[in-house]
């Protein structure tokens, strides 16, 4: 996201980068050129005008916005290019950080190839600078290492001095994570406010912030890299972040969770000022009137506990407002089946109900949903007859004569093999038959009075 929150910058897996309008979500620009997956994009501190990308086609690219073209390309690097920050002092110097397990800085001003390359110990995962662009912190595998921009040296800061035969041109390697170390910001002013702002080190208290993928965050002071604060999480730490007055600190994990955690106490910008008192602070409101300081009881509202825990006779006044309890909505058994796509047990519930309306209403649910034969099949002799004895008492009635027809050829699809097992259902099926038989002459007979019906008409 840009600096004014106007612009947002997205790059993925297919190679593109797109800038999108925050307000409409319009796509403004679209940046094609890469040839692998876009893994980090990163606005210029000092411009709005330009954009940088890094990829795995092992490129880094810088944006103008302006003219939708690519200003500068960066080659140098092996492997997969992770990570990539802006200077915050200059627009043209960029740096990144790539599985080949090197760091680069990048000047436009100079052409394709990197000023400067330190070597990490592992696959870079992050970067980020200090404030002050003096240094570069880098993060991979299980360390972090402070370089040394200005003099263009990494430090080994250990407590054995024969490991370390150049103390003097090397700043710090941090190892206090035991698992890869995903994600490392520098936060120009989340640490405690001092008492005395007189110089330019109290008035900012930048801090560093790591998070690994074995659970924890921890914050280090950037003189001493002391850890000052760790915090344990439920998951492997892909990114963190803390807002910009640092009341609010957000991480991701590998558990597709983010957690957002906020100050109990609200950080006061100012060392010297006071906190303000919230709405509940005080129980006398002090007021003037004639030239005196009367004191007067706070109106009882829902910002005092007196509110809440007001006597059962309380009448209600006439502002305030009535709150009706919802009725509950109970639903009938077949449809508690049929929410759980248990068909068999909606139409029996349904032919218990000895509705004939809600009976067919079910049989036209289960048969939309395709489930018919689910509902009809692993029947025994108590589970098929009621279903037999429903169609031979309906399947005469115009309203449903099309649907039990049907349901009636699948039963005989799936019990005709099972004829002369039961009696009871051997009499359902004769009965049906008889019902059907008697129909099929009703309907003969129909026939013929209207062809008698039709000649006698035709005779006037």
């Amino acid at each position: 996201l840009r600096k004014d929150a106007k612009v947002l910058a997205v790059g993925g897996q297919s190679g593109i980068v797109q800038l999108f309008d925050v307000k409409t979500r319009n796509i403004l620009r679209k940046f094609t050129l890469h040839a692998g997956a876009v893994r980090a994009v990163r606005w210029s501190e000092t411009s709005n005008l330009s954009v940088g990308s890094s990829s795995d086609d092992t490129t880094v690219r810088i944006w103008d916005v302006s003219t939708g073209n690519c200003s500068q390309r960066f080659d140098g690097h092996k492997d997969y290019v992770r990570a990539l920050e802006s200077s915050p002092e200059q627009n043209d110097v960029w740096a990144s950080g790539s599985y080949d397990h090197s760091v680069r800085l990048w000047d436009a001003r100079v052409g394709r190839d990197a000023v400067m390359t330190m070597q990490h110990t592992g696959p870079v995962e992050d970067i980020c600078w200090y404030p002050n662009a003096r240094a570069l912190v880098s993060c991979g595998g299980p360390e972090v290492i402070v370089w040394d921009v200005v003099k263009g040296a990494s430090s080994f800061n250990v407590k054995d001095p024969k490991e370390n035969s150049n103390n003097n041109n090397r700043l710090m390697r941090l190892t206090n994570h035991q698992k890869t170390v995903m994600t490392v910001n520098v936060h120009k002013d989340c640490g405690p406010r001092t008492s005395n702002n007189n110089s330019a080190t109290d008035e900012y208290q930048p801090r560093l912030i790591t998070g690994s993928l074995d659970g924890h965050v921890k914050v280090h002071e950037i003189d001493a890299f002391t850890v000052k604060h760790a915090a344990k999480f439920p998951g492997p730490v892909l990114c963190c972040s803390v807002s910009p007055d640092a009341n609010a600190f957000a991480v991701g994990m590998a558990t597709k969770t983010l957690c957002i955690r906020k100050r109990t106490k609200a950080r006061i910008a100012d060392a010297n000022a006071k906190p303000t008192p919230g709405p509940g602070a005080g129980k006398w409101k002090i007021t003037l009137k004639s030239g005196f300081r009367i004191k007067r009881p706070r109106r009882m509202d829902a910002s005092t506990i007196g509110y809440f825990t007001r006597t059962g006779n309380a009448q209600p006044r006439l502002e305030d407002e009535i709150v009706r309890r919802k009725k509950r909505l109970r639903l009938q058994a077949h449809d508690r089946a049929l929410r759980k796509f248990r068909f068999g047990d909606a139409l029996d519930a349904a032919i218990n109900n000895r509705r004939p309306e809600v009976v067919m209403a079910v049989i036209e649910d289960i048969e939309k949903r395709g489930g018919i034969t689910k509902a009809l099949a692993n029947r025994d002799e108590h589970g098929l007859v009621p279903v037999l004895e429903f169609v031979v008492k309906y399947i005469a009635n115009p309203r449903h004569t099309r649907d039990l027809v049907r349901l009636s050829q699948e039963i005989l699809d799936l019990y005709g093999s099972d004829v002369g097992t039961s009696k009871r259902i051997d009499r359902c099926l004769n009965q049906l038959r008889e019902r059907v038989m008697l129909e099929l002459r009703l309907e003969d007979t129909l026939d013929k009075l209207s062809g008698m019906c039709g000649i006698i008409l035709n005779s006037y």
